[in-house]
């Protein structure tokens, strides 16, 4: 847990390429594009971490900008695709917040920072003309998902996961893998 694509990207040929597989499910984002801790600065104000990783769409410093998140992503699949492993990308599942962002704007920034990471993989799939599970529209059918999450609003609980190998089984049929 933890992992940024720069993580991914860095563990690549020992963790995935190495074991030959036919077929690689890419799921990154959330972690990326995570929100920085703020903290105080003694006299009762915030003070943002000193970060180079600013989106500046928002103006937010998340883990991984996310220009630096489109490039690594992008290698990761020019290196698998080198392998000739099929690959499907994976968006990312919906958030309701994090309870620990006790700050309305950043909780608020927090999710429109996760639409623009997912948006990127959206794209990055229609450039590379991959296959593309859109998890947050998928969580988002009948507006349910926090059925989906765990308490923690971010990530999927079991029937969040029983969703998403549904949705993987179904791109495997009609795919030609």
């Amino acid at each position: 847990g933890g992992d940024t694509v720069i993580d991914a990207y860095n563990r690549l040929e020992s963790d995935v390429i190495s074991f030959k597989p036919h077929l690689v499910i890419i799921n990154l984002g959330l972690n990326d594009g995570w929100i920085q801790e703020v903290v105080e600065d003694g006299n009762g104000g915030e003070v943002e971490e000193p970060s180079d990783n600013e989106n500046k769409e928002i103006g937010l410093n998340t883990n991984v900008d996310l220009e630096t998140f489109k490039k690594y992503y992008c290698d990761i699949i020019e290196i698998i695709e080198s392998a000739n492993i099929k690959i499907i990308l994976m968006g990312i599942n919906p958030v309701l917040g994090d309870p620990s962002l006790v700050n309305d704007n950043i909780a608020g920034g927090q999710i429109e920072i996760y639409k623009m990471y997912n948006e990127q993989v959206r794209e990055i799939g229609l450039d590379s003309n991959l296959v593309y599970l859109d998890l947050w529209s998928i969580f988002n059918q009948d507006y349910k998902a926090h059925d989906y999450l765990q308490n923690d609003g971010i990530h999927p609980d079991e029937n969040g996961l029983e969703l998403i190998a549904k949705s993987i089984y179904d791109a495997l049929k009609i795919c030609d893998f």
